[in-house]
């Protein structure tokens, strides 16, 4: 391909147009990168509700077990459906970069109080926390825009409490993960299906 890079420009009606063009693209993938890493621009909406909000996700145990799941029921509300539901992802990832963050969708199942084992024998704690249960099947299609993707569940969800969230943070079973992933990624986005 390199051999022939004078025939493949010639076939462009401006090649100086099209050798800006990437420059430019170039410029806007390294800030894509730059600002996805701070966890700036993405946003999960609904066609119909709009914007899902993002929660932190909170932590309860020690070394050898914990809990890690968001804190509040979201005030964001679906209606349940036997059809399939759909969201919208807005990013400046591309598909690829989205696979490689693992995105999940979880039914979430609230654990007020459990035992936790420790160094001193198991305990009983106060976790209060809505934490990952089973994961909900779901396909990823881009829409031909540079940024916005369709999520679509192969199922309808039936009500309860739903997440988004990726790196699995909110299956990873090794708190010292969790911890060193920056803050601005120990997020999920959280809502209820009624």
């Amino acid at each position: 391909m390199l051999d022939s890079t004078e025939s493949i420009m010639a076939r462009y009606p401006k090649p100086e147009e099209f050798a800006r063009a990437c420059a430019h693209n170039a410029g806007h993938s390294f800030d894509r990168t730059e600002r996805v890493q701070r966890c700036e621009g993405a946003r999960l909406r609904t066609h119909a509700d709009g914007t899902l909000g993002k929660q932190r996700i909170q932590m309860v145990g020690d070394d050898l077990h914990h809990f890690a799941g968001v804190q509040d029921i979201p005030e964001e509300t679906l209606p349940a459906s036997k059809q399939p539901t759909e969201f919208v992802f807005t990013t400046r990832l591309r598909a690829s970069e989205i696979s490689q963050m693992n995105l999940h969708l979880s039914k979430l199942d609230f654990v007020n109080k459990t035992r936790i084992k420790g160094v001193f024998g198991a305990t009983d704690a106060t976790v209060n926390l809505w934490v990952a249960g089973e994961d909900v099947p779901f396909d990823l299609t881009s829409f031909g825009t540079r940024d916005d993707y369709l999520i679509r569940t192969r199922d309808g969800l039936p009500k309860g409490i739903y997440a988004f969230h990726a790196h699995d943070v909110l299956h990873e079973e090794d708190e010292r993960v969790l911890r060193e992933l920056p803050r601005e990624e120990q997020v999920a986005f959280p809502f209820e299906v009624r």
